[in-house]
Parts: C-alpha cells; structure tokens; sequence
C-alpha cells in the first residue's frame, strides 16, 4: 500500500526506491520516532531510500525538513510539500479509522495481488 501510494518513490528526496516492493531496498521510518510517543499506524510511516533515513537519524521530521529546505532550496521544498500532501491523502484514504496494529505487510504492500 505505501509502495503504491508513494508511486515507488523515497517519502523525503523523492528518487526511486527501486523497480518493485520486492526489491526491498527502502527503510520504513516512524516519521515520529516511537521514543517521541510516534505510533505503528500507517499515517506514521513512510518508505525512505537508506541515504535519507541514515541523515534523517534521530532529527524529527520537521527537524530533517528544514535539513533537506536548506540543501535543495525552496522550490524544491515546495514541490515536495506538495507531493507529501497526496501522499497523506492517499495514506487517508488506504488506511481509513488507523488501526492500531496493522500487519506490516498490509501496509507496505508486500502482499502481491
């Protein structure tokens, strides 16, 4: 589901994740860390490439936001927001009520139709 919903694409810089699920060569991120009180729900995580979530480390997201802001400049800051805003709207939409304890497969997608 967030392999579909993220158009195979890294939630922060937005490069390619690899070619399919399977290829496995993503992290999922608590977006708010779990030590911050973050939750397993889906609306909390994300499919980041390894280069993004090893920067993004202990920094919350706003913290690792402003990070990339600085690096990438503005316009490509708001090019992301804007992509983020669909992906949260997809993520709403997948993952209607947030069950608590969703099986990981069914969120990221493991599970081939």
């Amino acid at each position: 589901m967030l392999w579909d919903i993220q158009e195979g694409k890294c939630y922060f810089c937005g490069n390619s994740i690899g070619a399919s699920v399977a290829d496995r060569s993503y992290e999922l991120d608590h977006l708010v860390a779990l030590s911050n009180r973050g939750t397993k729900w889906p609306i909390n995580l994300a499919l980041v490439c390894k280069k993004c979530n090893q920067s993004k480390y202990t920094k919350s997201e706003e913290e690792f936001w402003y990070s990339l802001k600085k690096l990438n400049g503005i316009e490509w800051y708001r090019h992301r927001m804007n992509v983020i805003i669909i992906i949260h709207k997809g993520k709403s939409k997948a993952f209607p009520g947030q069950k608590q304890n969703c099986q990981l497969d069914e969120v990221v997608g493991y599970i081939y139709r």
